[in-house]
């Protein structure tokens, strides 16, 4: 019994002393690989230009457009031609109900005539006067008939003042009408919206997912590469070995090996972990790509929605703005209604009978009577004068109600049809002059800002992509739209596409010229403070830094970065700050650490 228990003794002493002995060994290596440098890649940071490109819809217009606004509000009897007819300048669009302007031309070459008899009617009386008193009668029987002509058509007037008051409550209802549809159309954009938004911040929470898994990849193949490059030295190593003193699989049982095919396999295990790592990697950069691609488009998105909404609201005050003119129109040709008949109709009453009992007074003075006569000639003269240009007035004023194309063109908008009303506050026909296109499209003022004349820019219909260029950037914001126009043609002059057709297009919303850049993969973060390493005379040394805009593999460094400094775009697990580091140049069998279990 006591020799069995001095074997467990020394049994259990030669066990801790090996296992003391592994522990200063372990510790040796770790202490030798730390003051060993890891091999990294570097450069210097490139300068050029960045753009982030953006999705918009434009339209194709001509360099000229004419909107053709009738003169009067009335039905419309004939609308000819059809949205795409090409008419010539001269050509007849639309005529309108004429009868009113009708009446008024009967009753101004009435008043016409009213006026030659008022003139004759004076000359007789300036004769008679100087004649006899039997002149003196005929002129009181002339203004006698002149005041009874004018009461007749008190009935006329307070006719055509009821039509305008009943025309302008039907322009008020209907105003009312759009304004209420306007409305609708902005609250339904505003929802549209905030859904879009939803959908963007689930995006973000995806691409922060991504992101994260990235780099837990990214780790993972860097230990798995860094555990293969070991392998693979101790291969080489074993496979030329020829120091003195000791056996190629002495050496290999001293870097833990028991034999060749142990460590054989050993690499190939290391091979598959980095084909793995790799793998995961790269799926997991995928995903990381497709959510920022997702992003975007989500972007985009909302740029349409926000220049919709944008368009729906302008509509919409517009629309509001029309209604509160049309009753106030309304309520003012109401009331000049009213006032006529409460008023105006017993004024003119009052004076034309005065204007009789005048006549009959001017008998008791036969010398004012001349002078009268004298005075009613001149005026009656300058009546004549007053209702030839009335007759004129309403000769021109028929005039408008046929329509005829200023210009030769395309039709590409009526807005009027036939037995419905037309007015001046809208526009019935829209034409595109013989002229050359050009694609009109509208952005947010910060996008502006990004475009100038000259940028390229791509364009898409029906599947066909054309190369063009933008040609004008507004610096003035666009009070129907709320936006900035931006107009741009195409390449090929020999290209025809149809006016007011749409045409997709993606130019340039965000650029910035001559940028300091760096890979992309070269940048890491914490929480939300990017930075980077440098090579600083082969120590790693951490610069946060403040990015910017990125394109494909490269990003914009706004701040932290010198031209001249060595970025670090390799990584491994050992990179942090106060790393000692070297380039593939510097790679020497001196400078490689193997780690033995």
């Amino acid at each position: 019994m006591r020799k069995k228990k001095s074997d467990l003794f020394l049994v259990f002493m030669i066990l801790m002393m090996t296992l003391t002995a592994c522990q200063e060994k372990e510790a040796a290596v770790e202490e030798s690989i730390a003051d060993k440098p890891i091999m990294v890649k570097q450069q210097l940071p490139d300068v050029k230009s960045l753009a982030t490109l953006s999705n918009y819809v434009g339209t194709v217009e001509a360099d000229s457009t004419v909107n053709i606004i009738p003169k009067v509000t009335a039905e419309v009897l004939s609308a000819n031609y059809i949205v795409g007819d090409h008419v010539n300048a001269g050509d007849l669009l639309f005529t309108l109900d004429d009868s009113t302007a009708q009446i008024a031309l009967d009753q101004a070459n009435a008043g016409l005539k009213s006026a030659k008899a008022g003139l004759n009617a004076a000359q007789a009386n300036y004769e008679a006067g100087k004649a006899s008193l039997v002149a003196q009668e005929a002129s009181k029987t002339a203004t006698q008939v002149s005041a009874y002509e004018t009461l007749g058509k008190l009935d006329t007037t307070g006719q055509q003042m009821q039509l305008a008051a009943d025309s302008a409550y039907v322009q008020a209802r209907q105003a009312g009408i759009n304004s209420d549809s306007a409305h609708e159309t902005y609250e339904f954009y505003k929802d549209q919206i905030k859904d879009t938004e939803n959908q963007k911040n689930e995006l973000k929470e995806a691409d922060s997912q991504a992101r994260a898994a990235m780099n837990v990849t990214q780790e993972a193949l860097s230990q798995a590469t860094t555990a293969l490059n070991d392998l693979n030295w101790i291969k080489t190593e074993y496979e030329n070995y020829n120091t003195p003193g000791m056996t190629p699989e002495e050496f290999l049982q001293s870097m833990g090996f028991s034999s060749a095919a142990e460590l054989y396999q050993a690499i190939i295990n290391a091979q598959n972990a980095v084909n793995k790592a790799q793998d995961g990697y790269d799926k997991a950069s995928e995903a990381y790509t497709t959510t920022q691609a997702a992003l975007g488009s989500i972007d985009s998105a909302l740029d349409q929605l926000y220049l919709q909404k944008d368009t729906a609201g302008n509509t919409a005050e517009n629309a509001s703005l029309s209604y509160s003119l049309a009753v106030e129109s309304s309520e003012l040709a109401k009331k000049q209604k009213q006032d006529f008949d409460n008023y105006t109709r017993y004024t003119i009453t009052s004076g034309a009978l005065a204007q009789a009992i005048g006549a009959e007074q001017q008998l008791t003075a036969s010398g004012a009577q001349v002078r009268a006569g004298g005075a009613q000639v001149a005026a009656g003269s300058a009546g004549v004068d007053q209702a030839s240009a009335a007759v004129a007035s309403a000769k021109t004023a028929l005039s408008y109600y046929s329509v005829n194309a200023p210009v030769s063109g395309t039709i590409t908008a009526i807005n009027i049809s036939e037995h419905n009303m037309c007015s001046p506050t809208q526009v019935a026909y829209t034409i595109k002059s013989d002229a050359a296109v050009k694609i009109v499209f509208y952005v947010a003022e910060k996008s502006a800002q990004e475009m100038f004349p000259d940028d390229p820019i791509t364009l898409e219909k029906d599947g066909i992509t054309y190369d063009g260029r933008i040609i004008l950037v507004s610096d003035e914001l666009d009070s129907g739209k709320g936006l900035y126009r931006i107009e741009a043609q195409l390449l090929d002059p020999s290209v025809s596409l149809p006016y007011d057709s749409t045409i997709s297009l993606r130019a340039a919303s965000r650029q910035v010229k001559d940028a300091l850049t760096v890979p992309t993969e070269s940048v890491y973060y914490d929480n939300d403070q990017a930075y980077l390493f440098v090579n600083d005379n082969g120590i790693a040394r951490r610069k946060d830094i403040s990015v910017g805009l990125s394109e494909g593999d490269s990003i914009e460094i706004k701040e932290g970065l010198n031209a001249d400094d060595l970025v670090i775009t390799s990584w491994t697990s050992g990179l942090k700050e106060g790393t000692k580091v070297m380039t593939d140049s510097s790679i020497s069998k001196e400078n490689i650490i193997v780690v033995v279990d």
